[in-house]
């Protein structure tokens, strides 16, 4: 679930369980300005996300989607399109 108000993204059950959320208000790698929308590949299991005012989307495996960027660098799955 995109909370856009907050600038992160939120995963939740099919019966609508908190499991986990990620991102925060910035322009760093994990950080969204913005974000309006995810859908999740059917093939593969892929989330893409997208962050208007960064004008990027974002694609990451659930798994990764918690990993932290303090050290500035792109945690193998995650991938940022400009």
């Amino acid at each position: 679930m995109v909370d856009r108000d907050n600038d992160r993204i939120q995963k939740f059950t099919n019966d609508g369980v908190y499991l986990t959320t990620w991102g925060a208000p910035g322009s760093g790698m994990g950080e969204l300005q913005n974000p309006v929308a995810l859908t999740v590949s059917p093939n593969d299991g892929l989330v893409y996300a997208t962050d208007v005012n960064m004008e990027r989307v974002l694609r990451y495996t659930w798994i990764l989607a918690a990993a932290s960027f303090e050290d500035g660098n792109i945690p193998e799955g995650w991938t940022v399109f400009p």
